[in-house]
């Protein structure tokens, strides 16, 4: 860090530590505010040869532009220490306050950085606590907002899907967030706040789907979102045919949906739309195999017209026991966990429980990540009793 950044962090330090102090009185406030937004507004010219000052290369450059970004970053959290109430409930009123003014003119000394020096700002740095505490209080008076707007037109877990980004924001606001997560967060409520609601509920549900994928939703809770609807869509089919064309048209579908280049919610993430295709590929291959094992030993189901039916294997299990068994079956190493929709589709279409010929597979597969208390109690029971037989045996 060059001379000239240390003296000008110093100063500005310096500068708030005054008017923060409890005897200073309404002429020392103004001449010592007026110092620092003077300084913050001439610096401009000095923050561009700093960040040019001594450069060789690239690297010296991306090095100069972090470390004035780390000091403004230093400052901007130094102001909001002054008084932390001060940015919880913000008002109006209150941007003519000397803390709301220094920390305009900071933020206008960083995106001078950005501008003029994009190539080397460094996106990845986080945001202020400031920044934060704003943010929070955008997001949640915009939820209430976005929650009158939709909730009559569309169903609360579709809701919840929609807003994540922000509910997640919310939920860790403790944890500091990169420019390049905020800017993302901004520029998605914006959308969101453009959305039209309308009478035609089908119409409003698209428009917010295709807005998931402009801004590339890569999120678990989308992905499990919309996954599940399309996996209803499939449990209502008969036929392997029909649910492989579903899948067909739902790729095309998918494919088609546009997405912002060099945008997304998680950059650690695949993108929204390779990790559906690559699920709904994966649920066509195995709708294939199945299909051809089930025409190898004769029972597909359109053969099965005027044929016996298939005969299943009766347990004296609930569906919560079974789920239950299964899971500790593929954790325990017995069977492969490559494929675990594969196989509680298989356990579904081939097990009868103790009280119901027929189990759903829907059923199987959400008892089988949500065990319950009774089911663990008698699953052990069985466990114990195997033991016994093993002891009896060796």
């Amino acid at each position: 860090m060059t001379s000239k950044l240390i003296w000008f962090e110093r100063f500005i330090a310096h500068e708030l530590r005054v008017i923060s102090g409890a005897k200073c009185s309404p002429e020392l406030l103004a001449y010592h505010r007026n110092r620092i937004l003077d300084e913050l507004e001439l610096c401009k010219k000095e923050i561009f040869h700093i960040a040019t000052a001594g450069a060789t290369a690239n690297s010296d450059i991306q090095y100069n532009v972090l470390s004035c970004q780390k000091v403004i970053l230093r400052l901007k959290d130094m102001v909001y220490n002054l008084a932390p109430e001060f940015w919880k409930e913000f008002e109006v009123a209150k941007t003519q306050h000397v803390l709301y003014l220094t920390f305009q003119a900071l933020e206008g000394l960083r995106a001078f950085l950005e501008e003029y020096f994009q190539p080397h700002y460094d996106f990845s740095e986080k945001i202020s606590s400031i920044e934060m505490a704003l943010l929070s209080n955008e997001i949640e008076s915009a939820l209430e907002e976005i929650r009158r707007r939709f909730l009559p037109y569309q169903h609360e877990p579709f809701f919840q899907a929609l807003t994540s980004p922000f509910q997640g924001f919310l939920i860790k606001c403790s944890q500091r967030i990169s420019v390049t997560q905020a800017n993302y967060l901004r520029r998605y409520l914006t959308h969101i706040n453009t959305i039209e609601v309308g009478v035609n509920r089908s119409d409003v549900y698209l428009c917010c789907v295709r807005s998931m994928f402009r801004y590339n939703l890569n999120s678990p809770r989308i992905f499990e979102f919309l996954t599940s609807e399309i996996q209803q869509d499939l449990d209502s089919l008969a036929t392997h045919a029909t649910k492989i064309r579903l899948l067909h048209a739902e790729a095309k579908k998918i494919s088609q949906y546009y997405s912002k280049p060099d945008l997304c919610y998680r950059d650690n993430m695949s993108g929204l739309k390779d990790q559906l295709t690559d699920w709904i590929f994966a649920e066509m291959e195995y709708l294939r195999q199945e299909a051809e094992i089930q025409q190898a030993i004769g029972t597909t189901l359109e053969n099965t017209i005027g044929q016996e039916n298939l005969i299943k294997l009766r347990t004296n299990l609930s569906v919560n026991e079974m789920a239950l068994l299964m899971r500790l079956s593929i954790e325990a190493g017995m069977i492969p966990p490559d494929n675990i929709a594969g196989t509680l589709k298989w356990a579904a279409s081939t097990l009868q429980s103790k009280k119901a010929t027929e189990i759903s597979h829907e059923s199987l597969r959400s008892k089988y990540y949500e065990p319950t208390t009774t089911s663990l109690v008698r699953v052990d029971k069985y466990l114990q009793v195997m033991r016994t037989i093993l002891k009896q045996l060796d």
